[in-house]
């Protein structure tokens, strides 16, 4: 259902949003296919090399030298940046993130892929190692193929820094591939019957041959200057350049959307592998760490609020019963409390007249429409910006039994925009 002061906020709106056409098949794609850097980490999240080349031949782009995207998670804005000559800084409270942008723009040598792929080629002997401590590698891999994988990344570890990177990158890439789980929804799913023979030598050398040939194919003129840290609170400087007087020409982001989805929990395995956690008391502080998008950590520290959140958390509070989580009025409430002081942040660091622009999605829960994108435009206005538009770039649908049962005015608002501040 829409409530009463959506429908107000959505009229309030309503001449700014446009529908985008041709914005749908490009988005995202559920592709795993490793033919460009853009696809080398299958993070199903991300944005296509088609969508970004083409919101990277915008006017507001081209014009623009140093781009920041305060939400990186895998990197493909910052791998853009790199093929269309800008300065692109990330930022992202994950360090398997971190690393996957890292690789993804890092320059290379023909001798740095042909050492990672030598390493693989040699390695004869399988150690007997210890797993992470993560119960799910003993119930998701075979002790025999996890071994060999551990056995690899310790060969990894013993590489000069590129190479290192680029063999322990091809690992994770491929570590859900070895494994009996399925990466969707939430999360990983043990999957019956799913293929586990795959050779893992093999795939690897494979996988780090399509890096090198797509690697050279690319045209790298820009930098990128990936760095480990918190959107709501973003660092004075990166890579010695100051962000907080006005060096950044144009934001460009997408944060995580306000649909239960812990990103930590879903690249677990990922996190584990590499070493970037190695306790379960890490585990839940990492998790704590991001944005309130998930029910894994909620709490009552706000400090905006809104008329329509208000509406959306009392009605939502009526029908815990037909929740999945007694959380979610409590997540929605801190989701946008986060997303206000990143806004925050942005406005800090942009120069007058400069632009922040923002992909989101809505959501639904029990039926009831969160209008992410016009509670983020009056966040946004009450940061100081000015709503200069809200593009439609695609409809999005929610689960079966909910969507059958929605009114074709909840579906409409059901959709994935992008929204174009100006400081």
């Amino acid at each position: 259902m829409i409530l009463r002061s959506v429908k107000v906020l959505h009229k309030k709106y309503s001449k700014l949003t446009h529908n985008l056409k041709g914005y749908n098949p490009i988005i995202r794609t559920r592709s795993l296919d490793d033919f460009e850097i853009y696809n080398w980490f299958p993070y199903t999240q991300r944005f296509t090399s088609e969508f970004l080349r083409r919101v990277f031949n915008r006017e507001e782009f081209m014009k623009s030298n140093n781009v920041l995207d305060p939400f990186m998670g895998s990197g493909n804005t910052l791998v853009a940046c790199v093929e269309f000559g800008k300065n692109g800084f990330g930022i992202d409270v994950s360090p398997l993130f971190w690393f996957i942008t890292t690789v993804k723009t890092t320059k290379y040598s023909v001798d740095d892929f042909n050492k990672a792929i030598a390493t693989v080629s040699n390695a004869n002997k399988v150690e007997q190692l210890d797993p992470p401590l993560l119960s799910s590698f003993s119930k998701l891999f075979e002790k025999k193929q996890l071994n060999e994988l551990l056995t690899l990344r310790e060969l990894a570890y013993e590489l000069p820094a590129k190479p290192k990177m680029i063999l322990l990158f091809a690992l994770a890439s491929k570590l859900i591939d070895f494994s009996k789980a399925k990466r969707y929804g939430k999360g990983l799913h043990f999957k019956a019957g799913k293929e586990k023979t795959l050779e893992i030598k093999k795939t690897i050398i494979t996988k780090i041959k399509k890096m090198q040939r797509s690697y050279f194919k690319f045209n790298h003129k820009g930098e990128a200057f990936p760095i480990l840290a918190d959107a709501r609170k973003l660092p004075l400087k990166i890579k010695d350049k100051n962000i907080s007087e006005g060096q950044i020409d144009i934001i460009f982001t997408s944060p995580p959307y306000c649909n239960s989805s812990d990103y930590i929990e879903m690249y677990k395995l990922e996190h584990w592998f590499l070493n970037f956690i190695s306790t379960y008391e890490e585990f839940k502080k990492m998790s704590y760490s991001t944005i309130r998008s998930h029910t894994t950590f909620v709490n009552d520290d706000f400090d905006w609020s809104h008329p329509v959140l208000d509406e959306i958390s009392l009605t939502l509070n009526g029908f815990k019963n037909n929740l999945w989580s007694k959380k979610i009025p409590l997540m929605i409430l801190g989701y946008f409390d986060d997303l206000y002081k990143s806004l925050n942040e942005f406005y800090r660091i942009l120069s007058p007249d400069k632009k922040a622009v923002i992909v989101v999605g809505n959501s639904c829960y029990s039926k009831v429409v969160i209008p992410t994108d016009l509670l983020i435009a009056e966040a946004a206005k009450d940061v100081g910006f000015r709503i200069e538009k809200i593009e439609v770039l695609r409809q999005l649908i929610t689960s079966g039994q909910q969507w059958k049962e929605l009114d074709s005015e909840s579906k409409s608002l059901l959709r994935e925009s992008m929204i174009t501040l100006t400081a």
